[in-house]
């Protein structure tokens, strides 16, 4: 049996998009893991750290609920963009953030940009997945998250133990800017 063009799963698209889901879910996973140690290193509680870490959550609940309607009025490309920009730029937040109320804001702001650009990268997949194979398809493409679950925190364990919270920050950059600009 010999699978058409319109059929076929693994194309140049199918990997460009699966990267970079992969990307953003890797920086959400891999910072939800190390940003609590870096509020309480500020001096916060442990019940700010949590706050810290779950109100990106919560920024992302919110664009998500915005990105839904703005995907159909705007499109995605536009959605897409504006939305990994922020995700991008709160990366670049991190390094001059000195306080908790700062890092509140910056993960809430991040979280802004994760939730949209999550829906935006989805709504592409699906558009690109080839119909007859969705099903099979789209669970190929989920796996980016679920890689991104095992890398993510096992990633920042590694990278806490053997450099410091600057370096770490510097890894997470590097992950977002490949996210971006792909």
């Amino acid at each position: 049996m010999t699978v058409n063009d319109s059929e076929k799963i693994f194309t140049k698209s199918f990997f460009l998009i699966f990267g970079v889901l992969l990307f953003t879910a890797l920086v959400m996973y891999a910072l939800m893991s190390t940003v609590t140690e870096y509020a309480t290193a500020m001096g916060s509680t442990a019940t700010i750290a949590g706050l810290v870490s779950g109100i990106y959550v919560f920024g992302g609940l919110c664009s998500r609920i915005y990105s839904g309607d703005a995907l159909e009025r705007i499109g995605w490309r536009k959605i897409a963009l504006v939305f990994m920009s922020i995700h991008f730029l709160a990366c670049l937040l991190y390094f001059i953030v000195d306080n908790v109320t700062l890092l509140i804001i910056v993960r809430f702001i991040h979280g802004i940009g994760f939730g949209a650009s999550a829906n935006a990268i989805v709504t592409v997949a699906t558009a690109i997945l080839p119909e007859k194979r969705f099903s099979e398809a789209f669970g190929y493409f989920m796996l980016g998250t679920t890689i991104a679950v095992g890398l993510g925190h096992s990633s920042e364990d590694f990278y806490m133990i053997h450099l410091d919270l600057q370096d770490v920050l510097q890894q997470q950059q590097s992950f977002q800017h490949w996210h971006l600009y792909s």
